[in-house]
């Protein structure tokens, strides 16, 4: 005899609407809608007896495939829940189950195995751990002086555009419509759009970055300390050579800034005198036309 090999199907499933409306599904006809569904194997015992019209109490003395219907353990009235078992019989006290499936409200499916069961769990897991991680991941901070920190702050994150909401010709963003026509020139159209949404959004974005190079630029200052306390600690000469290199970069910025005050003082000092000098020779000038006026009257 063929020995058939035994595929399993998780996820399918099987439902005979008519079937299910012309006869009552119970204990004694479900083995009958379990041989429509495509999980019932034709060359089974049971198939062989009901071809023949025996009862299926002579199953225990054949051997092969065939299918039991386990009992109703819950004693559910009525009963909705069938358990069927396929198994292979090599006598009538030994049996290998191949697979299981069960009848809810009407409809076939295979139940899973163990392995299948456990493997999906585990998938889950793994797939809600690994996304953890990486939550965990998104918000680690590092800093020079201050080291590893938590921040789940969404600030820094983008909030997704709603179409609904985006700026439009027919939104609340649109101010007004300005036509302009020439007497020799095409028609053209000028749209205004509003501004004030935007000008908030730039000065919020303005304020993030500027605290953000704040931040930075303290945490640069306290390194550049913790750095210079350490050289001085450490390698004291070096950090004498650098003190020394400050202080002149100081003195010479400290010179030139009061050279360049001093030309300044200078610069505006001749700008007084000429002034001066013109508005001087511009009263002499007006003093003598007077004289000539008051001569020519006598």
């Amino acid at each position: 005899m063929e020995v058939t090999s035994h595929v399993d199907d998780y996820h399918g499933s099987f439902r005979d609407t008519v079937w299910l409306t012309s006869f009552p599904l119970n204990a004694q006809t479900v083995l009958h809608y379990f041989a429509l569904s495509p999980f019932y194997d034709r060359s089974c015992n049971n198939e062989r007896l009901k071809m023949q019209r025996l009862g299926l109490d002579q199953l225990k003395s054949m051997r092969g495939i065939e299918y039991e219907l386990l009992p109703n353990v819950a004693k559910q009235l009525p009963q909705q829940l069938f358990l069927i078992r396929k198994q292979r019989r090599a006598g009538r006290t030994q049996v290998k189950p191949l697979a299981m499936y069960y009848v809810l409200d009407g409809t076939v499916y295979q139940a899973p195995n163990i392995h299948a069961m456990l493997t999906s769990r585990l998938k889950k897991c793994s797939y809600r751990i690994n996304k953890a991680f990486h939550g965990l991941a998104a918000g680690v901070r590092f800093s020079p002086t201050e080291g590893y920190a938590w921040d789940f702050s969404s600030a820094d994150k983008k909030e997704p555009v709603i179409p609904s909401e985006r700026t439009s010709c027919f939104g609340a963003d649109f101010i007004g419509y300005l036509h302009f026509a020439g007497s020799n020139a095409s028609m053209t159209h000028m749209f205004v759009w509003a501004g004030a949404n935007n000008h908030t959004e730039l000065q919020l974005k303005l304020k993030q970055k500027y605290e953000k190079m704040e931040k930075q630029r303290e945490n640069s200052a306290r390194v550049d300390s913790i750095l210079i306390r350490l050289m001085k600690k450490h390698a004291p000469e070096i950090a004498a050579k650098i003190d020394v290199k400050d202080e002149a970069s100081a003195a010479a910025a400290q010179q030139a800034q009061a050279e360049a005050q001093a030309k300044a003082a200078a610069a505006a000092a001749a700008n007084g005198n000429f002034t001066g000098t013109g508005i001087k020779r511009e009263n002499d000038d007006s003093a003598g036309q007077d004289a000539v006026k008051r001569q020519k009257v006598a």
